[in-house]
């Protein structure tokens, strides 16, 4: 939640004024070279609202960060189905979210926070799985590993989406990847 990406900016920023002004890690910055307007134009992309009855890679990426997140007992598909909103409304009750069971901004904030960063040396295999159904989905080749072939996918994502290439996925390149008009711009 944002109360949570609060505090990883304020340790960072403690930790920095106590190491002499040290910048952030890489893994916090999320593309630390996007320029801010490209910042801007991926933050106003609004976030693609899923409920019950959708098909869609995003229905697919929700349902594996659930499972990952043990909301759904289940292989997640690209269908949205009552399984998918049960475990939507669960997490966002334990989320103090208003429960609908539709993922709407809220809910996508809330996972991609919970996400946070996907980088090589990950142990999550199920986020790195997901990572490379959705940009096979987009178009560019992966081999389902998080080295080689997908931090390649990752980096030339985040080239074509003008986002700073640092192969980690971030909140940047997590909203790139899932909010409105992610497959006009791959």
């Amino acid at each position: 939640m944002k109360k949570n990406r609060i505090a990883a900016i304020v340790a960072a920023a403690g930790i920095a004024i106590t190491l002499g002004g040290v910048a952030a890690p890489a893994a916090l910055a999320d593309g630390p070279d996007t320029p801010p307007q490209v910042t801007a134009a991926i933050e106003a992309q609004p976030w693609v609202q899923l409920q019950e009855g959708d098909q869609d890679y995003r229905v697919l990426a929700v349902g594996a960060i659930l499972n990952v997140r043990e909301y759904l007992d289940k292989e997640p598909t690209d269908t949205f189905d009552a399984d998918l909103t049960a475990a939507v409304e669960e997490y966002q009750s334990d989320s103090e979210l208003s429960v609908d069971g539709v993922v709407g901004d809220a809910t996508w904030e809330a996972l991609s926070d919970d996400v946070g960063t996907v980088d090589g040396d990950d142990p999550r295999n199920a986020y790195t799985d997901l990572l490379e159904q959705s940009l096979t989905h987009l178009g560019y080749d992966v081999d389902g590993e998080y080295d080689g072939d997908l931090a390649a996918a990752v980096r030339a994502f985040q080239e074509d989406q003008g986002i700073g290439v640092d192969g980690i996925i971030g909140p940047i390149t997590f909203r790139a990847m899932y909010a409105e008009g992610a497959e006009d711009a791959s």
